[in-house]
């Protein structure tokens, strides 16, 4: 801001105090105008890459469409259209500015003001000359991808691969609550069986297969403390296991089964 002391300094006088205040003022709003610009032109040019989440491989001329890509193409013209927006805030809290820099009356640029003033003209004719027109271009192209995809797969193909897809998800998440019902089914089983004397190893208690020793005598009290459905399946899951034996069996046999 090396000609901010020549334009401001008729306005400031020999106020040395309002010079450095407002010095600070215009250098921090200038700097924050700019560092808004290169951020959405960084964000902008990353957009532009080869990464998969990007837009580059869409512009390619010899881009040929995947399944999928019809989404791929609608986010990326979506951030697009966000950049876009934000480009023309920008262009907007500048032209506000700006404008308070003129007179109401006579329309004239007030005095001291020339460098404020020429800041706001550079800064919107580049946005509007540079970035704001590749953002426009690339929304254009995208278009023209989305064109094309749609020239590749016919209208039903879109849909019939959502529905295979949700029907597999479906499938993996049903997969799922069995197998965590079955995990929770068999801690509650091994608590029973713990509560009752027995020594689960981990989440394993049959005594068939890990040589876990049977309870031979099972107290009335505690037993009749399980008489909730749940409690009373993970008993027979246990019975079934052959985890009593003697008088212990037929008092969970008689409990469980009767």
């Amino acid at each position: 801001m090396p000609d901010f002391y020549e334009s401001f300094k008729v306005r400031a006088g020999s106020n040395v105090q309002l010079m450095k205040r407002m010095f600070i003022a215009e250098r921090d709003r200038q700097y924050n105008i700019t560092v808004d610009i290169e951020q959405l032109e960084n964000r902008f040019q990353y957009l532009l890459s080869d990464n998969p989440a990007c837009a580059g491989r869409f512009l390619c001329d010899d881009f040929k469409p995947n399944p999928h890509d019809d989404s791929n193409i609608t986010r990326c013209k979506n951030e697009a259209n966000e950049i876009k927006l934000k480009l023309q805030a920008i262009k907007d809290k500048i032209s506000k500015h700006d404008d308070s820099l003129f007179s109401e009356n006579t329309g004239k640029l007030k005095t001291g003001l020339s460098c404020h003033h020429r800041f706001n003209s550079d800064k919107r004719y580049y946005v509007t000359s540079s970035i704001e027109k590749d953002v426009d271009r690339l929304i254009e192209d995208l278009d023209k991808a989305f064109a094309k995809y749609r020239g590749a797969y016919h209208i039903g193909s879109k849909s019939k691969t959502s529905e295979a897809r949700k029907r597999k998800e479906q499938r993996k998440k049903s997969k799922n609550r069995r197998l965590n019902a079955s995990n929770n089914r068999r801690k509650r089983a091994c608590i029973i069986f713990r509560s009752l004397g027995g020594e689960p190893v981990e989440l394993c208690y049959e005594p068939d297969i890990y040589g876990i020793q049977q309870i031979d005598s099972v107290d009335e009290e505690t037993l009749l403390l399980f008489t909730s459905k749940t409690d009373k399946a993970c008993l027979r899951d246990l019975f079934d296991s052959h985890c009593f034996m003697g008088e212990a069996e037929k008092q969970v046999h008689d409990f469980c089964f009767t």
